[in-house]
C-alpha cells in the first residue's frame, strides 16, 4: 500500500506559531522532507526541530530544488524531487514535506504536490501562518478592513511591472526588488510597513518608508495600507515592544556571560556591550532597536585588519572549547595585528547555541556583510574545513556577493590544499597515533565526507599513507566514500584483532559521538564489535592538535600576502 504526501506549513518562522496539527503530523511522519540541500541546514527544518525535538531523530529527505529564471530546468528539478518522494510512497511510508509559511501559497510543495498527484498518489495538505498575517500581527495593523480589497505580490517576480491601484498590497521576498518596491509605494501615499525575518531571532521591523534600508534580506514582507483616518501608527505603540524584546536579549546577554566565562568566542565583550544598552534603554523608554544581529556588535568599525575564522561549527560545547577555542585562541597569538572572529556556517548550530546555551556565534554571510558595511579595510577568511567542499563554497559566495563593498579580501585554503598539507596531515596523526600500531591494531579514522569533486581528499590520503608505509591507516567517511563498508572489508582482509576509532574531522561533534562512537546497531563502533573486534575510541576533534593549528594559521599567511598586508 502507497504512503500518503503531506505538505505541511511551519509558519513564518517562530515556532510556537507552529499549529498543533502540523507538530501532530510531523510526529506522525515515518519521513519527513525538507526543500534544500542539506536537510538540517533548512530553515523550515530549524524551525520545525524547535517544536518538535523528535525531528532530530526521524528520516530526513533532502530535496535540493535550486532557484533559477529558467523554466525547463525548474520542471526538471520538481520532476527530480517528485521521484524522490515517490520512491518513499511506494515503500508506504506517511511523508511530510516541510514548507514555510503556508503550503497552498507560493510554495514549492504545489509543483511537486501536482507531479506526484498526477503520477496516481494521494496528498494532503496542513495549514501554517501565512507570512503577511505574521507580520500584520508584528506591527499590531489588521491587513484589511470594511470593504478593503488585499493584493498579494511576489516581488521577485513581478516588482518591475506591478502597477499600484486602490486596497492594501504585501509584497512578499522583497529583499533583492527592495528598491524598485520603494519607488512603487513612493508616490501612492499609503502607509509602508516592513518586517524582515518575522518571527526570526535577527527580525527587523521598518514602520515609515523612509526608514526602509537600501539593501534586505531574502525574507523581508512589505505592507502597504490604505491611509484612512484612524490608521496612523503610534509610533509610541511600536517603539514600546521594541523596547521590551531588546531588554529581553539584553537579559539573556547577562545570563550568557556568567554561564559561559570559559568559552572565549564573543560572549565577554558582548554581555558587558548589551549591559549597557540595557540600561540605556530603561533610561531612554522610547529607545527603538536598530539591530538585532547582536553577534556582531563587537566588532569594531573601521578596523584595518580582521582575520576571521570559519568553520562549519559544533553544539557540544566540550569539544567547541578544545577545537574551535583552542584554535580562535592560537591565531589570536600568532596574529596580534588583527581583530581575530569567528563565523559557522551552520546556521541550524549557531540557532542551536544561542537558543540553548546562551552563545553567539555569526553566520558566515552576516560576518561577511557587516565588515564589508563597516569599513574593515583589509579582511582575511581562513577556514578550518579539511576540504574545498560544499561549504567552502558558501564561503567562497558569501565574499562574492560583497567583494565590491570590501578594499582588500582574500580567502585561505582548506586544511588539505597542497601535496605538502597531506604530508603535515600524515606527520601529525602518525606522531599521535603510531603508538598503537603493533600489526594487530587497524586505525580507522573517520571524515565527513561530501558530494563534490574535494571528496577526492580521502583517497589521496589514504594512498599517501600507504605510500609512506602506514598500512594499518584506513581513512573512511559517513556521508560518502570511502565508506564503512569499505573499511570493514579491509579490517577482515588484515586480519586485524583490535580497531582504534578516531574523528578525522575538526570538531569531535554529532557525528563521532553518534555515528561513530553511538551504541546503534550501525555505528562503526557497533559494526566492529559485531565483528568480534576490540574497540578503542579516541574522541578528539583535529582541531586539538597544535599541528592542526599551526598548519591553518600557515594558510592564513599565505593568504595575507596575496593582498600584501
Amino acid at each position: 500500500m502507497r504512503g500518503i504526501l503531506y505538505g505541511v506549513g511551519v509558519g513564518p518562522g517562530d515556532p510556537e506559531m507552529m499549529t498543533l496539527k502540523a507538530v501532530r503530523m510531523i510526529r506522525e511522519a515515518d519521513v519527513v522532507a525538507v526543500p534544500g540541500e542539506c536537510a538540517k541546514d533548512t530553515v523550515a527544518y530549524r524551525i520545525a526541530v524547535q517544536a518538535v525535538p523528535e525531528l532530530e531523530a526521524k528520516e530526513l529527505l533532502a530535496i535540493y530544488m535550486p532557484m533559477t529564471h529558467d523554466r525547463a530546468k525548474m520542471r526538471e528539478n520538481h520532476q527530480k524531487g517528485a521521484k524522490l518522494l515517490e520512491k518513499m510512497l511506494d515503500t508506504g511510508k506517511k511523508v511530510v514535506f516541510l514548507t514555510l509559511g503556508d503550503p497552498t501559497i507560493y510554495s514549492t510543495f504545489s509543483y511537486l504536490q501536482r507531479i506526484v498527484e498526477v503520477d496516481g498518489y494521494e496528498t494532503g495538505c496542513v495549514s501554517g501562518i501565512p507570512s503577511f498575517c505574521a507580520t500584520a500581527a508584528r506591527i499590531n495593523e489588521p491587513l484589511v478592513e470594511w470593504n478593503e480589497a488585499l493584493h498579494i505580490v511576489p516581488a521577485v517576480h513581478r516588482a518591475e511591472t506591478e502597477t499600484i491601484g486602490s486596497g492594501n498590497y504585501v509584497f512578499m521576498k522583497s529583499g533583492r526588488k527592495i528598491g524598485k518596491v520603494k519607488e512603487l509605494l513612493a508616490q501612492t501615499g499609503k502607509q509602508v510597513f516592513m518586517v524582515e525575518n518575522c518571527g526570526m531571532e535577527n527580525e527587523h521591523v521598518y514602520c515609515k518608508i523612509e526608514e526602509l534600508p537600501e539593501e534586505a534580506g531574502y525574507y523581508s514582507l512589505i505592507i502597504a495600507k490604505e491611509q484612512n483616518t484612524g490608521n496612523e501608527k503610534s509610533d509610541t505603540k511600536v517603539k514600546c515592544c521594541d523596547k521590551s524584546r531588546k531588554m529581553e536579549v539584553a537579559a539573556e546577554q547577562n545570563t550568557e556571560e556568567k554561564q559561559n566565562d570559559s568559552i572565549k568566542w564573543r560572549a565577554g565583550q558582548m554581555a558587558e556591550e548589551k549591559e549597557l544598552d540595557a540600561q540605556m534603554t530603561m533610561d531612554n523608554q522610547m529607545t527603538e532597536v536598530k539591530k538585532t544581529e547582536y553577534e556582531l556588535d563587537d566588532l569594531v568599525e573601521s578596523t584595518e585588519k580582521e582575520l576571521l575564522l570559519v568553520s562549519f561549527g559544533t553544539s557540544y560545547l566540550e569539544t567547541l572549547e578544545k577545537t574551535l577555542g583552542e584554535i580562535y585562541r592560537y591565531m589570536e597569538e600568532q596574529f596580534p595585528d588583527y581583530v581575530v572572529e569567528d563565523a559557522f556556517t551552520s546556521q541550524m548550530i549557531i540557532d542551536r547555541l544561542r537558543k540553548r546555551d546562551g552563545i553567539f556565534v555569526s553566520h558566515v554571510d552576516d560576518a561577511v556583510k557587516y565588515a564589508a558595511q563597516h569599513n574593515v579595510h583589509n579582511l582575511v577568511l581562513q577556514p578550518t574545513h579539511l576540504m574545498a567542499g560544499l561549504e567552502y563554497q558558501d564561503l567562497l559566495d558569501a565574499v562574492e556577493e560583497y567583494r565590491y563593498l570590501l578594499e582588500n579580501v582574500t580567502i585561505g585554503k582548506p586544511v588539505l590544499s597542497a601535496e605538502e598539507d597531506f604530508d603535515r596531515m600524515i606527520r601529525i596523526l602518525t606522531d599521535e597515533l603510531n603508538g598503537y600500531c603493533d600489526g594487530k591494531t587497524a586505525i580507522c579514522l573517520m571524515g565527513h565526507g561530501s558530494e563534490a569533486k574535494a571528496n577526492e581528499v580521502y583517497d589521496m590520503l589514504q594512498e599517501r599513507f600507504c605510500q609512506n608505509g602506514y598500512t594499518d591507516y584506513l581513512v573512511g567517511t559517513v556521508e560518502a566514500k570511502p565508506a564503512l563498508e569499505d573499511l570493514v572489508h579491509r579490517v577482515e582482509q588484515g586480519s586485524y584483532e583490535r580497531v582504534v576509532l578516531v574523528p578525522l574531522m575538526m570538531v569531535a561533534g554529532d557525528h563521532a559521538n553518534n555515528d561513530m562512537a553511538g551504541e546503534e546497531d550501525d555505528s562503526w563502533k557497533s559494526t566492529f564489535e559485531a565483528m568480534g573486534k576490540e574497540v578503542l575510541i579516541l574522541m578528539r576533534g583535529l582541531g586539538e592538535l597544535k599541528g592542526i593549528q599551526e598548519l591553518i594559521a600557515d594558510h592564513a599567511r599565505a593568504a595575507m600576502k596575496e593582498i600584501d598586508l
